[in-house]
C-alpha cells in the first residue's frame, strides 16, 4: 500500500488532507502520513518537503487549535516524532513556524 501511495503521486494529497474541512480526513491524513513516515520515510521525504508538510501541520493546529482533540493532537506529535527521524524535515519543521505554533499552544 505504501509503495501505491508513493508511486502515485499520493503523498501531496495527503499533505492537503491535514487542512480539510473535516476532522475525520484530518485524522486519517496524520494516519496516512505517520505510517508512511515510519516505514518509507526515505523515500517519501522529497515528496514530504515539496508538499510544504511543515507549513500544512502549522495550519492544522492553529486553526483547530480550540477544537482540536486529544486524540489529534496525539497523532500530530506520533507524526512529528517520525519526522524527526528525517533531518531535512526536521530542520525544516524547526524553521517554520510550525514549532512556535506548537509552544504557543500547547506547551506554555
Amino acid at each position: 500500500m505504501l509503495t501505491t501511495i508513493l508511486e502515485s503521486g499520493a503523498v501531496p494529497y495527503l499533505v492537503d488532507m491535514l487542512t480539510a474541512e473535516h476532522a475525520v480526513m484530518q485524522n486519517e491524513a496524520l494516519l496516512a502520513l505517520t505510517l508512511l513516515a515510519s516505514m518509507r520515510l526515505a523515500d517519501a521525504e522529497a515528496n514530504l518537503l515539496e508538499a510544504k508538510i511543515g507549513d500544512k501541520l502549522a495550519r492544522l493546529v492553529n486553526d483547530s487549535r480550540p477544537s482540536l482533540a486529544c486524540e489529534m493532537v496525539q497523532n500530530i506529535l506520533s507524526l512529528v516524532g517520525q519526522l524527526a527521524n528525517s533531518g531535512m524535515i526536521c530542520c525544516l519543521l524547526h524553521l517554520s513556524y510550525f514549532m512556535s505554533v506548537i509552544i504557543m499552544n500547547y506547551v506554555a
